[in-house]
């Protein structure tokens, strides 16, 4: 109850419980097409790993940009959008660097924490 609706699962392995993100939903974007192909990349990020649900992957790149620090003081017209870091353009594609911190806002962390943990406790 509470978990945004672009935390669609959660994978669950030894040492490893992370919420799933469904990019095209984050991204405001229709659903796929049903079997359309998607992949699923873990971003390890330490205490909080994550998995993002995307229709096709190129490359993962840490751009080494230093972490800001987060609030979730107050409203902020902002933060729909402090997962974006950019976009460029690349040949004929457009790529968004994301901040993959800020996928799961703020906001929602404390009910994304605690559905995967309810999770785990009536798996167990």
């Amino acid at each position: 109850e509470g978990v945004p609706p672009y935390v669609v699962g959660r994978l669950d392995q030894p040492g490893v419980a992370a919420p799933v993100v469904d990019l095209r939903c984050r991204l405001d974007m229709p659903q796929a097409q049903a079997g359309a192909p998607s992949v699923h990349v873990l971003l390890d990020r330490g205490k909080r790993p994550l998995v993002v649900r995307a229709d096709a992957v190129a490359d993962v790149v840490d751009l080494g940009i230093p972490d800001e620090p987060g609030t979730t003081e107050g409203p902020d017209a902002r933060a729909d959008l402090a997962w974006l870091r950019g976009a460029a353009a690349a040949a004929d594609r457009m790529v968004l660097m994301l901040d993959v911190d800020q996928l799961v806002a703020p906001a929602d962390r404390a009910a994304v924490d605690a559905a995967i943990a309810a999770d785990r406790a009536r798996a167990a």
